[in-house]
């Protein structure tokens, strides 16, 4: 996944082996998310950017959070 995205995945994982090394034998869940971004279309993507920045690359990934639910008191 950091081939994806490189400027954050990287980092992302350097959490999941701290954690691993300082708890080990807890389970982590992972969600990588990135696949999403390349849906986007070239609107969603350069919209607010100045046009010199797009040309050097540079394209926005949006703010967004992982959707999920869960609930710890769950009676069913």
């Amino acid at each position: 996944m950091s081939a994806l995205a490189p400027l954050h995945q990287p980092h992302s994982l350097d959490g999941v082996k701290a954690f691993s090394q300082v708890f080990p034998g807890i389970p982590q869940n992972l969600c990588f998310d990135t696949a999403f971004h390349k849906t986007m279309s070239s609107l969603e993507t350069f919209l607010a950017l100045p046009k010199e920045v797009t040309d050097q690359g540079v394209r926005r990934y949006g703010f967004h959070g992982i959707s999920y639910q869960y609930n710890y008191w769950r009676t069913d």
